[in-house]
């Protein structure tokens, strides 16, 4: 069961710290507040991993971490930034349901 309160516990300011230095940890500290139901801090952190380079929108259309929010507007715009920059660099699969697989 998610438990907000005890995010806050865990995910103290200096943890919160160390894992936005890193896009990996960072990406998990996004998963972990969006499965908490914690949406401000899961925006944060996937707004954090995706200045330091997530580009792996099929991905991130797919991950079941953020499965609440795939229909979210405030979420909208960084997936289409994602999107956008994953077929900059050449990748397939511009929507959601093509990233399916």
């Amino acid at each position: 069961e998610n438990d907000p309160e005890q995010m806050d516990r865990i995910m103290t300011e200096d943890v919160r710290t160390k894992l936005a230095r890193d896009m990996q940890w960072g990406y998990y500290a996004a998963g972990a507040y969006a499965l908490a139901g914690l949406r401000t801090q899961a925006l944060e952190f996937l707004r954090l991993v995706i200045d330091m380079g997530l580009r792996n929108y099929p991905w991130l259309t797919r991950d079941p971490f953020f499965v609440r929010y795939r229909d979210d507007p405030d979420f909208q715009p960084l997936y289409e930034e994602v999107r956008e920059a994953w077929l900059r660099q050449g990748g397939e699969g511009g929507t959601p349901e093509e990233n399916q697989t």
